[in-house]
């Protein structure tokens, strides 16, 4: 009889990245998409351009900026399945 042991669990830890400049964009970014125990949810910027910018090309990732209202740093730090931060800005 198999056992709960004998079926990988596949689950990965939700992850916001802080900064939209051109290292996270060519670093931290591809970082995050080619290790499979991460699951990108959520993008801050100081501006919700940058952050448009940033994700252009991402499906399922939440914006968060400093100008606009409901979605701002703190409240993306409130997020129950973001587990880990990536901090990508100087």
């Amino acid at each position: 009889m198999p056992s709960i042991h004998d079926t990988p669990i596949k689950m990965s830890i939700g992850i916001a990245l802080i900064g939209s400049g051109i290292f996270a964009k060519e670093e931290h970014l591809p970082a995050i998409q080619n290790t499979p125990s991460l699951s990108l949810k959520a993008v801050y910027s100081r501006s919700l351009k940058s952050a448009k910018t940033l994700s252009e090309k991402l499906s399922d990732v939440d914006l968060y900026s400093d100008d606009q209202d409901g979605k701002k740093f703190e409240d993306l730090l409130k997020r129950d399945d973001i587990k880990g931060v990536v901090i990508a800005c100087v």
